[in-house]
């Protein structure tokens, strides 16, 4: 479970291949802790048959020895599948898709940010319950993480997401934009120290269930 949710989560593995490193790592474990479990063994009074060179050279004894340790791996096995069954696998492939998604946006907010040499960039997704629309990523300079939530009404952000339009306004304090500006997102954004002056933001469409065509807007991306 670990291993799938970290290591597989972040290099793109499969399920299937976090049990195997899972098995191969258990395995591992199990080859160095096999003195252990012999000395345990004897200590309960469990100890070895005293066999002669001779006998231990006879095929039954080498059969029954091959049996044996068939038995024991097998039975380890069955055993080290049992958390398995206690796997909630409609959870686990949902944050793993989760944690994916969080990866695929922070890089796109970094490279529209490098690619148009902008201060800040944002992705943010309309939550039509509360009627809001929140950020999903947004990077300042690459690195610095801030957070947005507002209404659908509201700043530049919420009127590409009400309209389905962009908007490209080259100086927010303009006579013609100055119904665009507001002093507390655009003279610090976000507690950035950013200046906001220009503005390019997207609509991001996604997919209508009443049309079967992709003219929802479920989200925004400004710069």
């Amino acid at each position: 479970d670990m291993i799938d949710l970290t290591l597989c989560a972040s290099f793109g593995f499969s399920t299937m291949a976090a049990a195997a490193l899972g098995n191969t790592l258990s395995d591992g474990v199990g080859v160095f802790s096999g003195g252990v479990v012999e000395d345990m063994a004897a200590k309960a009074g469990f100890e070895a048959p005293p066999l002669s060179r001779a006998q231990q050279a006879l095929a039954s004894t080498k059969r029954w020895e091959r049996l044996g340790q068939l038995l024991g791996i097998t039975v380890g096995c069955l055993i080290g599948m049992f958390p398995l069954l206690l796997i909630n696998w409609k959870d686990q492939e949902a944050q793993k898709r989760q944690k994916t998604l969080e990866q695929m946006y922070d890089h796109v907010v970094v490279a529209v940010e490098d690619m148009l040499d902008a201060e800040a960039a944002i992705i943010a997704f309309v939550d039509e319950g509360k009627q809001e629309l929140y950020s999903r990523s947004a990077a300042h300079h690459g690195s610095h993480e801030f957070e947005i939530r507002m209404g659908l009404a509201e700043g530049i952000l919420g009127r590409v997401a009400s309209t389905g339009h962009f908007l490209n306004i080259a100086d927010v304090r303009s006579p013609e934009s100055i119904e665009h500006y507001s002093p507390q997102i655009h003279d610090n954004l976000c507690g950035t120290g950013v200046r906001v002056r220009s503005v390019l933001c997207m609509p991001v469409f996604g997919r209508n269930s009443e049309t079967g065509h992709c003219d929802r807007v479920v989200g925004v991306v400004g710069v």
